[in-house]
């Protein structure tokens, strides 16, 4: 091989250890890059899930608030109902002790009318 060919021949390795070179280096970047992009989703994924778990939670809290309201209102619904049967039953007793003194006073008046009917019947 003479001087030129040799000569002609490094440059060609040159060349191709520059491109071999610039190669690698791509790779290394392209390798840096996919781990910084898969980092990157990671902590996504991450802010992702505590977005969905908060969002979670805050249904769950308004769930539980909706529950506790509902049974609040039933418990009202109850003691409002219980205070109308407890006034509907003072009410009915009010009016049987009305009757009972009506009934008293009626009975009372026949005994007056019998008295009399039997005074002028027997006169």
């Amino acid at each position: 091989m003479d001087e030129k060919e040799k000569g002609e021949q490094m440059a060609y390795l040159e060349t191709k250890g520059h491109e071999t070179e610039r190669l690698r280096t791509e790779s290394d970047v392209w390798i840096e890059n996919e781990m910084l992009n898969d980092k990157a989703k990671e902590e996504f994924g991450k802010q992702e899930m505590q977005e969905q778990i908060k969002e979670l939670e805050k249904r769950d809290t308004e769930e539980q608030m909706k529950e506790l309201e509902t049974k609040g209102h039933e418990e009202e619904n109850l003691r409002i109902e219980s205070d109308e049967r407890n006034g509907q039953n003072v009410e009915k007793q009010m009016v049987n002790e009305y009757e009972m003194e009506r009934g008293l006073w009626e009975d009372q008046e026949t005994v007056k009318q019998i008295k009399n009917w039997k005074r002028k019947n027997t006169k």
